[in-house]
């Protein structure tokens, strides 16, 4: 829990289990133990209306901006733990951030892919986002470039769109893949083809921030998930990370540039994971078939 906190810039992120309407019980606390933050295992904490509904109901609830004299401004985001053989909620993550992590957040975000999210998205996000770290354990990643692998990138997309029918609100999947990457394993061998990949990894996780919604699914085939975007937005950061990539410094290609091809898919209501994915591969192969690979040095 500690480990999400801090790759989230949380406040506080905590498990808690459901009570009475008045009162919950911390399970786990991202607080490291012992210190005054840490609250234990079964320690009662008060309920306020967003968390009882989000207990209730199963919603993903955000706060408005709350004044506290001694943790001053922040917001709270709950998501609810659900047992997947009854669907019932058997817990939820809590999310607290401070008006000062909010303000730096949304600017990262607004800087490096000129977003523009809704409030009640962002942290909605936020709190979705513990949950995708939670299915990102070693077994889902990528050990060649540190990024999710092809079954994480299928559990988090199902995991997305279900968020994204409670709320009816588009996202976009991207697809990536290196231009001519056969012929930079022919003419400079695999060891530099897995140093190319390494740094496609390192930039993806670069741009989005660490935020695990880029993933390598095969090859030099990749995905990067953008919650709450329309495909304009898509483009926009499209044109980011197609810029980006043309400056990576590889010095064993010498003086050849690595270039991607990006193609777009955007969910709407009555898509499914698999036409979303050939959506967006459809969009990408038209993007490659535009273009030439370079002669062989």
């Amino acid at each position: 829990m500690r480990t999400i906190k801090e790759k989230s810039d949380a406040t506080f992120i905590y498990t808690s289990k459901y009570l009475d309407d008045q009162a919950s019980a911390f399970i786990l606390d991202g607080e490291k133990s012992g210190t005054v933050l840490f609250s234990p295992f079964g320690s009662h904490d008060g309920m306020d209306e967003e968390e009882l509904h989000t207990f209730l109901t199963g919603e993903s609830t955000v706060s408005n901006l709350k004044e506290d004299p001694e943790w001053g401004t922040y917001l709270s985001a709950y998501a609810a733990i659900i047992d997947s053989r009854d669907r019932s909620v058997v817990g939820l993550v809590g999310v607290d951030y401070s008006e000062d992590h909010f303000d730096q957040l949304t600017s990262r975000f607004a800087l490096l892919l000129n977003f523009s999210f809704a409030i009640f998205t962002l942290v909605t996000a936020l709190a979705l986002y513990a949950a995708i770290l939670t299915i990102q354990d070693h077994s889902g990643l990528d050990e060649l470039t540190g990024l999710g692998n092809k079954r994480a990138f299928n559990r988090t997309l199902h995991l997305i769109i279900a968020e994204a029918k409670k709320r009816n609100q588009p996202f976009v999947l991207c697809m990536l893949d290196i231009d001519c990457f056969k012929s930079i394993n022919d003419s400079y061998g695999h060891p530099v083809g897995d140093l190319v990949l390494q740094s496609m990894g390192k930039a993806l996780l670069d741009l989005t921030q660490r935020n695990r919604s880029c993933f390598r699914i095969g090859g030099d085939e990749f995905a990067l998930i953008l919650p709450s975007s329309s495909r304009l937005q898509a483009v926009q950061a499209k044109q980011e990370l197609c810029n980006h990539f043309k400056h990576l410094d590889i010095p064993s290609l010498q003086d050849r540039k690595v270039t991607v091809s990006i193609g777009i898919g955007e969910w709407v209501t009555g898509i499914t994971a698999e036409t979303l994915v050939s959506y967006a591969d459809k969009d990408l192969y038209e993007q490659k078939r535009k273009k030439a690979c370079p002669t062989t040095p």
